[in-house]
């Protein structure tokens, strides 16, 4: 069984800001963003993924390494 690369992770004080930063960078798009801020999802203009997600932490718990987690799943169709 493979697995794919889903979503990496990312702290941010402002994941607004920095998701629409990266987004014009790359030239992509905002998939998601929740309505407090807290949470912010971007990707490929076709929506494929990995996407990039931009997730508010607290002062206190954030660290030189912003990059907190890669997350993975099984291909659409593949059976255990």
């Amino acid at each position: 069984m493979g697995l794919r690369l889903w979503t990496i992770d990312v702290d941010a004080s402002d994941p607004p800001a920095l998701a629409h930063w990266w987004a014009d960078a790359l030239g992509w798009k905002i998939f998601y963003e929740a309505d407090d801020g807290d949470e912010v999802v971007v990707t490929t203009e076709d929506e494929r993924f990995p996407g990039i997600n931009f997730l508010r932490v607290p002062e206190s718990k954030r660290s030189q390494r912003t990059v907190t987690s890669v997350q993975v799943r099984e291909p659409v169709g593949v059976s255990q």
